[in-house]
């Protein structure tokens, strides 16, 4: 068993490739893609993004209420979280939303599933500039994914800035 939220896309790539055959998360992107406009059915259907201390790091949560008999789902992320790891944890809950997966203590390796999914998804600059833009979050450089996402709406030019520590300098360009 990996643990998703430490795992490197190398190892979490190798985890899930060990548990083959199984069939939903290669299926589920092939046959149901996400999309810009589920993103925008997402916006449009109320669902919100909040950051709260409550929530272990690398943590993300997804529910819904009700307010006024208006159905609302939130999206909520550990306001401390990295800019990679936020990115990751959106995906990661977007996917949980998309394909109606609720934790499940008898699939230990569901996480692990989504958490491949979500990845997948955040790597593509067109969903990541798209998901980040409509949730109105601020964007950041950290990748090849995210520079092709951002890099040419930077307010700084030519000039990249990358804000995360020089520790984890390695894990996210290899990631």
């Amino acid at each position: 068993m990996v643990n998703v939220i430490t795992a490197t896309w190398k190892e979490l790539d190798a985890y899930v490739d060990s548990l083959l055959p199984f069939d939903r998360p290669l299926e589920l992107l092939a046959e149901k893609p996400f999309t810009t406009k589920e993103i925008d059915e997402l916006l449009a259907s109320g669902c919100l993004v909040r950051f709260s201390a409550h929530l272990w790091e690398g943590q993300g949560l997804t529910f819904k209420t009700k307010k006024n008999n208006l159905e609302l789902r939130y999206i909520l992320l550990n306001y401390l979280s990295s800019p990679y790891d936020r990115d990751k944890i959106l995906f990661h809950e977007c996917a949980h939303i998309k394909y109606n997966i609720c934790f499940d203590i008898k699939d230990k390796n569901i996480e692990a599933k989504v958490e491949w999914i979500g990845r997948q998804w955040r790597a593509d600059p067109t969903l990541l500039k798209h998901l980040i833009h409509s949730f109105e979050l601020k964007p950041y450089i950290y990748d090849k994914a995210s520079y092709q996402a951002f890099a040419s709406s930077s307010p700084e030019g030519n000039q990249l800035l990358f804000p995360f520590e020089k520790n984890n300098i390695l894990e996210t360009f290899m990631d």
